[in-house]
């Protein structure tokens, strides 16, 4: 993930208005390393993720309606954060914004 939509294999926004877009497999990486190589980007704005989970179609969304799962917006801000040395898991800094 990375907030530079015209690095080569990203996809488009990942919501209109968000300018948080992704990239996946080898292309990505290496669009991603050239960018900060050059300057073009700094090494902290890009996230970088390994495995995903995926449903059948439908299914999130039986997920979501039996509330065993709560969809949420995240903010470029939330989404890009820099997680070192943070007081507390961004994963609970994101849980808390949810309630």
């Amino acid at each position: 993930m990375h907030g530079a939509g015209a690095l080569g294999g990203a996809t488009p926004e990942l919501a209109p208005g968000t300018g948080i877009f992704a990239g996946q497999g080898a292309d990505a990486v290496v669009a991603a390393a050239r960018a900060v190589a050059s300057g073009t980007l700094a090494p902290l704005d890009v996230r970088m993720f390994v495995g995903r989970t995926t449903w059948p179609r439908g299914e999130l969304d039986e997920l979501c309606a039996t509330h065993e799962h709560r969809p949420a917006a995240a903010a470029r801000s939330i989404a890009l954060k820099q997680c070192l040395g943070l007081p507390k898991p961004l994963w609970h800094e994101v849980r808390e914004t949810c309630r």
